[in-house]
């Protein structure tokens, strides 16, 4: 449970962060970030809450109300998939899905299995 005045605290930081995106995206029609900070893991050796506890980069889009998708671009040494994400400024669904449409027309990533070794 948050206090009243946490809550305040909280919504007065996401009116600061999204003011810093504005401006951030009266330069860029895109951000282009990882998705996560390590590979994905074995889903038999993933703990079942794992992913609600590890860090992520995904978090700050929804906090700011930002459209992203994530993508595949590669994978680990171990062969384990990894991850990139395109966020766009609010309501840009249809600019963020052509950059992710336009990523994927030139690579094979997303074609390819994942054989984790």
């Amino acid at each position: 449970m948050f206090s009243a005045a946490d809550y305040v605290q909280a919504q007065r930081f996401r009116t600061w962060f999204r003011e810093r995106l504005r401006a951030v995206f009266a330069q860029v029609d895109v951000l282009v970030t990882p998705t996560a900070p390590r590979p994905a893991g074995r889903i038999d050796g993933v703990p079942m809450f794992r992913d609600y506890v590890a860090p992520s980069f995904t978090g700050q889009w929804n906090l700011a109300g930002l459209p992203a998708v994530a993508l595949p671009c590669g994978f680990s040494a171990a062969g384990l998939p990894v991850s990139l994400q395109v966020v766009g400024r609010p309501f840009a669904e249809a600019t963020v899905l052509a950059a992710a449409h336009a990523y994927q027309q030139r690579t094979d990533w997303h074609l390819r299995p994942v054989v984790a070794r």
